[in-house]
């Protein structure tokens, strides 16, 4: 990025109720340099799973990490944002930003946000930088929210319009290559969906497939329940420590660490989330405590490959077959019961071999993301608050 080239850093600053800024920028109302459009939810019966009128966004749960995905249409909006404005969640969660890709209807979950004497690209990144700010204050009322009033009284740093554009394309070409990473990603999970469909259910170069209860497979597969290749335990509670201690193990809850231990219950394996995250499956090669909201799978390594039968329980979709309570469950009786389908011991490693180098692919590329977002929230936390300044 030539334009981290560009940077100095700032000595002459000026107090304000913000907080120190340098002495040729202002604090400003977002009210006053911004429009603010606050959502209003449309009938339920001008609103449609398919393609009618304008995209419809309710809240969060269509948020991306930029731009949202439209699930819903609506062909009598009460309030429509304009492509480009700026969404931001006004109902909890309070405070997360996107960016409207086109004309859109939005509910009252939200409000849309446009520059009148403000680069609106350098509005995205300050709203983004005052969500904290928001939630402080979300957190005041009985249902977290916040309103317009909130938004229009909101102070924040003000530069020169010059300065606004170049903190503007700085941080937009690290949001690019977040953006690229996140479809590298995409595509890696879709590539990793289909060839466990392919994999999974039709091997490696097979020709003749036999009918079973489970579907087609190669006629030198066979299929038998899970009980035949493992030995399932119940994990333990334990009074674990949030700290890691100089002889500790990681405890692991039904989705993941959640502490640490000075004891270990299980060495090699899978475990599976019982209660809680039911079905979340996780691979172990390490000793761990495990607690007693997950269930614990030894595997006979001599008739099943280990990071084989890893991807065909995600392929079987566990978190699907706990029991449908108030708090679901998954028992070792419907463990041992799924039906598996088991190619000869070479060409379940195979199998393995090849899935494994697509997760490794995509671990690296969600490190590389992180990585990003981090070099992101470093230059926001310096651009935005002018201790490291732009030329222009």
């Amino acid at each position: 990025m030539e334009q981290v080239d560009s940077l100095k850093t700032e000595k002459k600053f000026k107090k304000t109720e913000i907080g120190e800024i340098p002495v040729d920028w202002e604090v400003a109302k977002l009210g006053d340099v911004a429009q603010i459009n606050m959502g209003q939810s449309p009938p339920s019966v001008d609103c449609f799973d398919y393609k009618n009128g304008l995209p419809f966004f309710q809240g969060t749960a269509e948020f991306g990490t930029k731009y949202p995905t439209v699930n819903k249409w609506c062909n009598s909006p009460r309030k429509v944002a304009g492509r480009g404005d700026i969404l931001i969640s006004v109902r909890a969660p309070v405070g997360d930003v996107n960016v409207a890709p086109d004309e859109c209807c939005i509910g009252r979950g939200l409000a849309a946000i446009r520059g009148t004497k403000s680069d609106n690209n350098f509005l995205y990144f300050i709203m983004n930088f005052a969500k904290k700010s928001l939630v402080q204050i979300g957190q005041g009322s009985t249902f977290q929210a916040i309103n317009k009033n909130v938004l229009f009284e909101l102070t924040i740093p003000f530069p020169p319009l010059p300065e606004q554009k170049k903190i503007t394309e700085i941080l937009t070409t690290v949001d690019e290559a977040i953006e690229k990473s996140d479809k590298v990603i995409g595509k890696t999970k879709d590539l990793k969906k289909g060839l466990m469909q392919e994999l999974l259910t039709r091997g490696i170069g097979h020709k003749k497939f036999k009918k079973t209860k489970i579907g087609e497979i190669p006629v030198d597969w066979e299929v038998s329940k899970l009980e035949r290749f493992v030995s399932i335990t119940s994990g333990e509670a334990c009074k674990y420590s949030k700290e890691a201690g100089a002889f500790s193990y990681s405890v692991y809850g039904s989705n993941g660490i959640v502490g640490y231990y000075n004891k270990f219950n299980f060495s090699d394996g899978f475990v599976i989330g019982r209660v809680g995250a039911s079905g979340s499956i996780q691979i172990i090669s390490t000793p761990i405590w495990a607690t007693d909201n997950t269930l614990l799978l030894s595997i006979d390594s001599n008739i099943m490959e280990k990071v084989y039968l890893f991807y065909y329980l995600q392929k079987c979709r566990l978190p699907q077959l706990a029991t449908k309570t108030a708090q679901p469950l998954l028992t070792q009786k419907i463990l041992k019961s799924i039906d598996i389908a088991v190619p000869p011991f070479p060409e379940q490693k195979k199998i393995a071999e090849i899935l494994a180098t697509v997760d490794e692919d995509m671990e690296r590329e969600i490190d590389n993301k992180k990585n990003l977002e981090a070099i992101k929230k470093g230059l926001m936390q310096a651009l935005l608050t002018g201790k490291v300044r732009v030329k222009v």
